[in-house]
């Protein structure tokens, strides 16, 4: 009986360790690059690569502004990913604004895909972006962990 408690508790240390280690690879702090850097993703033998292309904003005469990203992933691994894009931006005081989400499709090996989205923002919000933000774009495929980077924007150096 003293074994089977003995092995039954090395199994659960072993799972919990396991699990902790996992969980965080998720929250491990990511660098915050910068507009013309490009992110890279591996994982369980995929390999990608995603860019943000352009990034604009437009103001309308309500007090509304809609950003406008556009990205492109290329698939530099062995195998096809499916993947979706949900973008979002943080102001300076750390508030999310959401915005649509991007399927970019089944990438070959080799192959390159772009999509585009936005983000409507209010005009209490958008008077947070005056100067800067952080655009995160979390990539989810079939497995269940999403990949995620971070852009620095500079609103005063956009087009």
């Amino acid at each position: 009986m003293r074994r089977y408690l003995i092995l039954i508790l090395l199994v659960l240390f072993i799972l919990i360790t396991g699990c902790t280690s996992y969980i965080s690879g998720l929250t491990a702090q990511k660098p915050v690059l910068q507009l013309n850097q490009t992110a890279t993703f591996e994982q369980d033998g995929y390999l990608f690569e995603v860019t943000v292309d352009h990034i604009s904003v437009a103001s309308s005469s309500g007090g509304t502004a809609t950003i406008t990203i556009e990205m492109t992933a290329t698939n530099t691994g062995e195998k096809g990913i499916t993947l979706i894009a949900y973008p979002r931006i943080a102001d300076t005081a750390g508030t999310y604004h959401p915005g649509t989400s991007v399927f970019l499709g089944t990438i070959n090996p080799g192959g390159r895909t772009s999509g585009g989205s936005t983000i409507t923002l209010t005009p209490d919000a958008a008077d947070q972006f005056r100067d800067n933000g952080l655009l995160s774009i979390r990539f989810q495929a079939v497995k269940p962990m999403p990949w995620e980077a971070t852009w620095y924007v500079d609103f005063h150096k956009l087009p």
